[in-house]
């Protein structure tokens, strides 16, 4: 798409601004969403009012300019690299992303964008999380990077060079990649937006007077109010899948340390006369019971890897899913009391409901088929605990044997000592695997099955209202509407 003459001067412009050290935070309520469509090459084709405002271009300035319009020159050129990447692939992407107003401002967003058909719909949000400031200082980490190699070498050779440097700083936060990341960036960032808009969550205000939009709207407040009281139980699950792994990575520990004693144990055991063969039995028995713990603990872990990749899926098409028909709920609400004059004709708001929806559904199908999964994963997290807890039972049971058979002995009551010294670890370590067993009862108690069914039913009433809104789209273009 050609950029009119006003998009082109602003283009030209850009780069007078500067981004001065005390410049001005442009600020907008949390509850406020940005949305835009570009086509394939980044022209804007269409904005809402949020983003008119915040921007302070207008929509003469904005129409048919490549959205770098408002691109804040303190962002790296490899996170721009990773997103087209994905985009160019068919695939959606979230990234922390600060902008630059009109006025050389500056905002920060969690921008989500996504192709449907051959245009790119981008929603962003207000971050509010703990991992922004984490972002902040990493971005400036890579941008430092890109620039000192640009100094000397090729634009392409910085991006490659700032792009290893993100994946080493993402797996030093525990992120295998970007894809990873920003599995779990954008989930927490709608679930703390949630938290803090708290009663207002989730509800849609103004409902149309207009039956056709009224329908679709009702549709919209519907599967919006599931998707927000899933978006708290996923992030709790989120919680309780950290907790796993920290749990895992002090088991192996533990388990090392037994299987350590345990072989001193056994020299030690060696030592003490008639009672040799039985504390000599006991120290075997420990270091198998070590062993099996280290290889339980090798099975939680990709139990774990593999649950967490598909609580993470399934919170992304949540956060996805609500962040779209909120927008759609607006749109709606827009269109049936003309607050939609100046940013978007009705026709072209319609298009992008009528997308959106359609993209919405299809996400809502993926999430039904996520649910109806979840709680095999959950039972093989809980049978895999449960294993640990008898392994670490026995280990308890062969102290206390230990300390009973090596009484009145001092040669023998070394042997004790030495096992004792884990006592402590193994209390903590059951008195942990015993809290996440019963934690992950009350996981097992979601029910993922009744969800997916309101799920369902929210996603055909969707389907619905995006076939009722298609419909109101044909019969206003055609002619005889025209002609009216």
């Amino acid at each position: 798409m050609a950029a009119s003459g006003a998009a082109r001067t602003i283009v030209r412009g850009m780069s007078s601004i500067r981004a001065g050290v005390d410049e001005a935070e442009a600020t907008f309520d949390l509850g406020e969403l940005f949305f835009s469509t570009t086509d394939r090459k980044g022209f804007i084709l269409s904005a809402n009012s949020v983003f008119t405002r915040v921007s302070g271009y207008s929509k003469d300035e904005w129409l048919g300019a490549p959205h770098k319009l408002v691109r804040h020159p303190d962002m790296p050129r490899v996170v721009f690299a990773l997103l087209w990447d994905r985009l160019e692939r068919g695939l959606p992407v979230a990234a922390y992303v600060k902008n630059r107003t009109k006025s050389g401002a500056y905002y920060w967003v969690m921008a989500l964008a996504f192709p449907i058909g051959d245009e790119l719909f981008s929603l962003r949000l207000k971050p509010s999380s703990a991992l922004l400031p984490v972002v902040e200082s990493l971005y400036r980490d890579l941008l430092a990077e890109e620039q000192s190699i640009e100094m000397s070498d090729r634009r392409s050779s910085a991006i490659d060079a700032s792009r290893a440097s993100l994946q080493r700083a993402l797996t030093a936060l525990g992120f295998a990649d970007y894809e990873a990341f920003m599995a779990r960036a954008l989930p927490a960032e709608v679930a703390s937006r949630f938290a803090a808009l708290g009663a207002g969550a989730g509800r849609l205000h103004l409902s149309p007077r207009d039956s056709v939009l009224c329908g679709s709207h009702g549709a919209c407040q519907g599967g919006l109010t599931s998707l927000v009281r899933m978006s708290f139980g996923l992030e709790g699950l989120e919680t309780l899948a950290a907790s796993y792994r920290e749990a895992a990575i002090g088991l192996a520990e533990l388990a090392d340390e037994v299987s350590m004693f345990a072989v001193n144990a056994g020299l030690t055991a060696a030592r003490t006369g008639r009672r040799s063969q039985v504390l000599g039995e006991i120290a075997r028995l420990m270091r198998e019971a070590a062993h099996d713990i280290t290889v339980e603990v090798d099975r939680l872990v990709g139990l774990l890897d593999a649950g967490t990749r598909h609580i993470r899926s399934l919170s992304f098409d949540v956060g996805r899913s609500s962040l779209a028909l909120e927008v759609v709920g607006q749109f709606l609400s827009e269109l049936d009391d003309g607050r939609l004059a100046g940013e978007l004709d009705e026709a072209q708001a319609r298009r992008d409901a009528v997308a959106l929806l359609g993209s919405t559904v299809e996400l809502i199908e993926s999430a039904v088929a996520r649910l109806v999964a979840l709680p095999s994963t959950l039972g093989a997290l809980y049978a895999s605990l449960r294993r640990l807890l008898r392994h670490l039972r026995s280990l308890r049971i062969l102290r206390i044997r230990a300390e009973v058979d090596s009484a009145g002995d001092d040669a023998a009551e070394e042997f004790s000592d030495i096992v004792a010294r884990v006592e402590a670890d193994l209390v903590r370590g059951l008195e942990r695997l015993e809290a996440l067993v019963a934690e992950t009862v009350i996981a097992q108690r979601l029910d993922a099955v009744a969800q997916a069914r309101e799920l369902t039913s929210h996603a055909r009433a969707l389907g619905s209202g995006r076939d009722m809104l298609a419909a109101g789209l044909v019969n206003q273009m055609s002619p005889s509407a025209t002609m009216a």
